[in-house]
């Protein structure tokens, strides 16, 4: 495929999102975690990812992301200049049920390293998440509104809905080898262990209940479930968290005697004809045991919305002060191929494995393609994604040197209509290319400037 057909491709894609509504969410930040030139990125992705990066050591300064969406909730019209109030949403009808997510993420310094046949990784930063899944569009509408007259008078049923939340610190090392190199094939394996220090945990699973709104105000019985909370506090628990991973290569040259920033493996990176990795993300727990409780709940009497919410102890019970809370776990599948010089095509597929019953917090699901230009200097994206394995949606991603922004979401940016979802990240990173054993004077011209079409293997 030429370099032609594939901006012809990508520009096709982009126009038939364009024209087609958009409903649901993706919160992966696809972009910036497929650039190989951000490999302390990717780690989060897949650990096997550093083995072999492109830069011997990746280092990230600071970074964010933000996202949050719901098929029930809608802002009109534009994201960033609304005509009405941020804090005036627009609910669809009261009884469809409600599906939401919303995620918050800040790293601190990171960095990852490669030499030979070894990888290294350090990391810092905070989470958050934040699910609901077949909730009354109505009672979300209560929550937001906290009990106005706006909210619809009637009787709503709620079965196997769940409300959860949890934010928690992290620190963790990686650690990463190439196992196999023979022939123009490599066989990578990462490991990434992480620290954790829970800030706040709620989680709200009904089997079953009746939504009664009167008046602006809502109670819910005949309720069958369980909750847990936390109240917000750092360190009201600790936990473990993990990630496994493992890639294969096919590689463009002979790999018998590749060693990756080492002068005996020739100072080279050498890139791949494809990419494949499977790896199982965020599988791990955090025990809250500072402002903790926990218990059933079997009540027929009516419970206050707020009291629901809050995890109030006195009205809901309280069955023990202690309880274990999931991680949003997930099997990810990743593929990366090379088509052109400097242009690659990558696609996820992410399939949660989170218990819906279970304390803690659910992932969505997701399928991503990702067409991409990537240089030293200069990479850029647009991630095409089905969120939930449902409604597709276009977003765009860009570095610049040491500074990389992006979305997953780009359209409300540009776009006037109704605004459910809002996604947006950026990361500040510098990197060291070459080993001490392999720094030479390099000077060449920089390739955003004066790109070379030549092999860049």
């Amino acid at each position: 495929m030429s370099v032609k057909q594939v901006i012809r491709f990508v520009f096709f894609l982009v126009f038939l999102l364009l024209i087609l509504p958009i409903h649901l969410f993706s919160q992966e930040k696809i972009g910036v975690t497929s650039d190989n030139y951000l490999p302390v990125k990717q780690v989060g992705v897949n650990p096997a990812l550093i083995v072999d990066q492109k830069f011997f050591l990746s280092v990230n300064i600071t970074g964010a992301h933000i996202f949050a969406g719901s098929n029930v909730i809608n802002y009109p019209n534009s994201i960033l200049f609304p005509p009405t109030d941020v804090g005036d949403p627009v609910y669809d009808e009261p009884n469809k049920f409600a599906k939401g997510f919303i995620s918050g993420e800040v790293s601190g310094p990171s960095a990852t390293l490669s030499y030979k046949k070894n990888s290294f990784g350090i990391h810092s930063g905070s989470r958050f998440y934040g699910n609901m899944n077949r909730v009354p569009a109505v009672l979300v509408e209560l929550i937001n509104a906290g009990g106005t007259e706006d909210v619809e008078d009637g009787i709503y049923t709620m079965k196997n809905g769940r409300f959860k939340s949890m934010s928690w610190g992290e620190v963790g090392i990686s650690y990463g080898r190439i196992l196999r190199s023979r022939e123009y094939e490599m066989i990578s394996a990462g490991i990434t262990v992480n620290r954790l220090y829970g800030i706040q945990q709620s989680s709200l699973n009904v089997k079953s209940g009746v939504v009664n709104v009167n008046q602006g105000s809502g109670t819910i019985s005949e309720i069958d479930g369980r909750y847990a909370y936390t109240d917000p506090k750092f360190k009201s628990g600790k936990g473990w968290g993990m990630d496994l991973g493992i890639t294969y290569k096919g590689m463009f040259d002979n790999v018998n005697k590749y060693l990756p920033h080492s002068r005996n493996g020739g100072c080279k990176v050498s890139d791949y004809r494809y990419r494949i990795g499977v790896s199982l993300l965020d599988l791990g727990y955090i025990r809250y045991n500072e402002g903790a409780r926990y218990a059933d709940l079997k009540q027929t009497d009516a419970i206050r919305v707020d009291d629901l919410f809050e995890g109030n102890p006195e009205v809901l019970g309280q069955e023990g002060n202690r309880y274990t809370a999931f991680l949003p776990t997930a099997l990810s599948v990743q593929g990366d191929f090379y088509l052109a010089d400097y242009i690659y095509l990558n696609a996820r597929i992410n399939q949660r494995l989170s218990f819906r019953n279970s304390f803690g917090v659910e992932r969505s699901n997701l399928i991503a393609v990702a067409p991409r230009f990537e240089s030293r200097w200069l990479s850029a994206s647009i991630p095409l994604t089905l969120s939930n394995y449902t409604v597709p949606q276009a977003g765009f991603y860009l570095r610049l040197g040491f500074l990389a922004i992006g979305s997953d979401h780009i359209l409300p940016f540009f776009r006037r209509g109704d605004i459910r979802t809002v996604d947006f990240y950026f990361n500040l990173n510098l990197f060291i290319r070459n080993s001490p054993e392999c720094r030479v004077v390099d000077n060449r011209s920089i390739p955003w400037l004066c790109p070379s079409w030549g092999k860049v293997r």
